[in-house]
């Protein structure tokens, strides 16, 4: 806006009425009619000074609503508006003053109610005579779905590139991918064409639009994009600072001249985008012109809808005379470890791995250690991780407390500030629950290995729910003292899968101050009792110290000898308590709480500041940061009465004893059964809630409970928002107690005898037998079976005609179990068996794909055993030779993935035995079907439960000779096979 003259203010007619009527949004109740929006005319013309065009200097709004006019920061001392906001109908008359240039800008009426926005209407404001715009350049990257590992921009080919130069555009970038998270909608801005996006990640990300074609009078252009930038997700700061995120232009794709831009729209309302404008005049005219966006700042940064268009100029341009980007401060890595670059056989200890490949100025000398962690394959970040990602090998962490030390990376007296910066990710229950908590997975820092600093705080980048569920932490830290050597730290506190990769320190800015002498005193001071409800009060759902020192006393409510708990968690209540919100969780792993503690002691405990920290996680009050000399038991014994409920106020009571009264138990079965956790589905008149057994509850090892209806008792907890409960010991749930005999399992679950016949052995499980005897119905001739104790012998007699499949019901009592037996038909004795043995690695082909990192998606034929093998994986799940503890399987993929089966000459495949391994999925489903994808008679997908036996046969009928046929998933679980036999007659 240059050269602002004398303001004149002019008045004229209303032009143009658009109408939009609102539907579906949120009215205020004491609102009585319908909301509506109006605003016209939604352009208004002036020339360069200041006289309207053919309309008058206003705009009328009818509405029965409150709104209010926004507009760019650098419009408020030029624009002057008769009124900003007001609530119902309105005139607003506009003020432009002289201008020795042509523009255009936006205004924007805002229409809401008590809840927020609801609409808003831009007004466009041209100024001189406005050149028609033509559109060069347009790219809005597509509507194909895209689903994580999304891909890198050298590797995204659906663009979607129109306008009058763009037949020769191409696209590089460097730290940047297209995805779809996050999208803008048609509320981001006028235009906003939703996913897919650019995605920059790490900095300094750049993504470059190379050649659009000018003709020699387009030099006056206008370019304009929209942008998000993600500062803090938990906060929802989505401030938008064009300094972090620069334009550059090129005439050449060499040189390049930074570009100023203009950004409108509100990036504190969701959801969040701005429109970047930049008007510019190109000083020589130019063949081409190239475009770069340059995200400073690894903070998730968005970019869409890129248009380059002609315009009325701005800001004089030099291609010509382009400058170089700036470099960033260097980011060579002082230490870089990406554990290596060969898949490992096994799990491999910290102290036997030999396979590390250390790098950077720093890192001669640097050796490793650790107690508790290996080296491993499993879930390996890929490229869609986090920017840099190596992929497998990774450090594994499994139960806590575990550390992994990093010895003697040599710094020199100028490296103070750094930043590290490593990849995690923390399975906290299978395909659900991966969020990573920093106050569980703690990095301390030392100069000699010995005095260690205070845990340093960092911050965690990605997007845990979607796979592959890992993030990339930052730490910028400034050492206090300048240090010769660094040792670092990382410690799990929390018993759950957790794994890290690429640990790269390099210098950095610089941030909280870190002290390498290890005298890190807490903050002293006199400690203020609080109860537990007022400490719940201080609680948000980010792990926060506690702001002073507090003690805090409470009733232990949980039974620590039941070990129905998480390891390292201690309820406690305040006393006497029967209203919500008097439950709290003590967590420190390290601390035997069964040893230390029972149900019914007075504790006291004391929180330090800056020291403890407080959360709601998960929807649970925790505290932690204390130690055991933190927790002073004050007494023992007391009474600790559970609240009656109802089934409704479960979650109220979160880490309360309550007991629900008339629960039903739908059927009978044992509460814990191996070393799993296990969850029981119950009901009150029909509402289903979980009953949680955890992994270490031993004292319900084995324990049947009765289908029956009756009062239980445990402490309320939440899981993904919904109330559980977690019965404490066995006098919790005596009112279910099951004293009559009852068969809890039976092994194997489905066995197949060939046609020769045979006998196998099948295992049940019992409880509460006492002199019941265990019987066995549903088979008949060629089948038979006899009970020997909890071994049931099954007899097939040779089978001379079709293949048999019977179900065998064992009973004791009144509960019963089933399996499957099948007898193979008897062969016309010209049959042909095909046998491959998948653990034995010579038997993949030359060029079989044989880790994760080199796995294959698109069905690829190969030769194993003289037949020919088609072999598909599913989309970001490829097929590949997998190792564990030294020997092979394969691994396919999930739903889609396959293996079509070799064709024999004159014969027609009739049985497939499929064996799968220890250690896969326990819930895929396998079928077989046809090349055109229909189902084969017999091939009908079944569950494989992985847990006993491994085999799974498929008797197939109605099938072709000399046709190919598909083992195929059905299911979102990786499929892996040991060993298949394949029978053609």
């Amino acid at each position: 806006m240059k050269e602002l003259k004398i303001s004149k203010l002019l008045y004229a007619l209303l032009l143009v009425v658009t109408s939009s009527l609102l539907v579906n949004c949120v009215d205020d109740n004491d609102d009585t009619e319908a909301p509506f929006f109006e605003v016209a005319p939604t352009t208004l013309n002036f020339d360069l000074t200041g006289q309207p065009v053919g309309s008058d200097a206003s705009f009328t709004i009818n509405t029965n609503r409150a709104w209010s006019i926004t507009m760019p920061k650098e419009l408020e001392n030029w624009l002057v508006l008769s009124q900003e906001s007001g609530n119902g109908p309105a005139k607003v008359t506009i003020t432009v003053p002289e201008s020795a240039t042509p523009l255009t800008t936006n205004i924007t009426v805002q229409f809401s109610n008590k809840v927020g926005v609801l609409r808003s209407q831009v007004i466009t404001i041209n100024c001189g005579e406005i050149v028609p715009s033509e559109v060069i350049y347009n790219e809005t990257f597509g509507t194909t779905a895209l689903t994580s590992p999304y891909p890198l921009v050298a590797d995204y080919a659906d663009w979607v590139t129109t306008g009058t130069g763009a037949s020769e555009v191409t696209y590089s970038g460097t730290n940047t991918s297209v995805r779809a998270s996050l999208p803008n909608n048609n509320t981001s801005y006028s235009g906003a064409s939703g996913p897919n996006l650019i995605f920059f990640g790490a900095a300094p990300g750049e993504f470059v639009v190379n050649k659009i074609a000018l003709t020699a009078a387009q030099t006056n252009l206008r370019l304009t994009f929209g942008g998000q930038h993600q500062v803090n997700y938990d906060t929802k700061d989505y401030t938008f600072d064009p300094a972090k995120f620069e334009v550059y232009l090129s005439g050449d794709g060499t040189a390049w001249t930074p570009v100023t831009y203009d950004i409108s729209g509100d990036y504190t309302v969701n959801p969040n985008w701005i429109l970047g404008t930049a008007d510019f005049t190109l000083k020589q005219a130019s063949a081409y012109l190239y475009v770069k966006f340059r995200a400073l700042d690894a903070s998730n940064t968005r970019l869409d809808d890129i248009t380059l268009a002609t315009g009325n100029g701005g800001q004089e341009v030099n291609l010509e005379g382009g400058v170089t980007p700036p470099e960033p401060p260097t980011t060579d890595a002082i230490y870089y470890e990406p554990v290596g670059t060969a898949e490992v056989s096994g799990n491999t200890a910290i102290n036997d791995y030999t396979g590390w490949a250390k790098s950077g100025s720093g890192a001669a000398n640097v050796t490793y250690s650790g107690t508790g962690p290996t080296v491993r394959n499993s879930s390996p970040n890929t490229s869609s991780s986090y920017d840099g990602a190596s992929g497998a090998p990774i450090i594994f962490f499994g139960t806590a407390p575990s550390e992994f030390i990093i010895s003697n990376i040599a710094l020199t007296a100028e490296q103070t500030k750094l930043r590290l910066t490593f990849g995690g990710q923390h399975q906290v229950t299978y395909q659900t629950d991966y969020t990573f908590e920093s106050d569980q997975f703690t990095v301390a820092l030392s100069a000699d290995g010995t005095n260690w600093s205070a845990p340093i705080t960092y911050n965690t980048a990605g997007d845990v729910a979607t796979k592959p569920n890992w993030i990339l932490a930052t730490a910028d830290f400034t050492l206090k003292e300048a240090a010769s050597s660094l040792y670092i730290k990382f410690n799990l506190l929390d018993t759950h899968n957790t794994r890290i990769d690429d640990i790269k320190l390099t210098v950095g800015e610089g941030g909280q101050e870190v002290d390498l002498s290890g005298n890190v005193t807490p903050p002293t001071g006199e400690t203020t009792a609080i109860t537990i409800p007022e400490l719940i009060a201080k609680m948000t759902t980010s792990s926060v110290p506690v702001d002073a020192s507090y003690t805090v006393t409470g009733i232990v409510c949980g039974d620590p000898a039941g070990l129905n708990y998480s390891n390292g968690t201690l309820y406690i209540m305040t006393k006497g308590a029967t209203t919500a919100g008097n439950g709290l969780v003590l967590y420190n792993s390290q601390i035997d709480m069964a040893a230390g503690y029972a149900l019914g002691d007075e504790v006291k405990v004391t929180l330090t500041k800056e020291v403890a920290a407080l959360q709601i996680r998960n929807g649970v009050p925790q505290a932690t940061g204390f130690a055991a000399a933190d927790i002073e038991k004050l007494s023992t014994g007391n009474a600790v009465t559970p609240v009656t409920i109802q089934l409704s106020d479960l979650a109220s009571f979160v880490s309360m004893p309550v007991t629900i009264e008339n629960v039903t138990a739908p059927a009978a079965d044992t509460w814990k059964d191996g070393a799993a956790m296990k969850n029981h589905t119950f009901n009150v008149s029909g509402t289903d809630f979980t009953i949680n057994i955890n992994a270490r509850a031993t004292p319900f090892e084995g324990q049947p409970y009765a289908a029956t209806t009756a009062s239980i008792t445990g402490i309320a907890s939440i899981y993904q928002s919904a109330g559980q409960l977690m019965p404490r010991n066995l006098s919790d749930v005596a009112a279910f107690a099951f004293t009559e005999p009852m068969i809890t399992g039976l092994t194997p679950a489905t066995y197949t005898f060939s046609a020769e016949g045979g006998t196998h052995n099948f295992t049940a499980t019992v409880v509460n037998q006492g002199a019941t005897p265990i019987t066995v119905s549903g088979l008949s001739a060629p089948l038979s079976a006899e009970v020997d104790g909890t071994t049931i012998i099954v007899t097939a007699v040779a089978n001379t005609g079709e293949a048999i499949s019977q179900e065998m019901v064992v009973t004791l009592g009144s509960t019963s179990k089933t399996a499957t037996v099948n007898v193979d038909g008897a062969s016309a004795g010209n049959g042909t068996t095909v046998s491959v043995d998948l653990t034995n690695a010579s038997n993949y082909p030359e060029g079989f794909p044989a880790s994760s990192s080199a796995k294959l998606v698109e069905p690829t034929a190969y030769t194993i055993g003289g037949y020919e093998f088609v072999i598909a994986g599913s989309t970001g799940n490829g097929f590949y030779q997998a190792t564990s503890s030294g020997t092979a399987y394969l691994l396919i993929g999930k739903a889609g993935a396959y293996i079509e089966l070799p064709a024999v000459s004159g014969k027609k495949l009739t049985k497939i035995v499929a064996t799968g391994r220890n250690g896969a999925s326990t819930s895929v489903m396998i079928g077989v079907v046809d090349t055109s994808d229909a189902e084969v008679s017999g091939g009908t997908p079944i569950k494989w439960d992985n847990t006993a036996g491994y085999e799974y046969t498929y008797n197939l009928s109605g099938t072709s000779v000399d046709a190919k046929y598909r083992i195929k998933v059905n299911s979102a679980h990786n499929a892996q096979f040991t060993n298949l036999v394949l029978t053609y007659e």
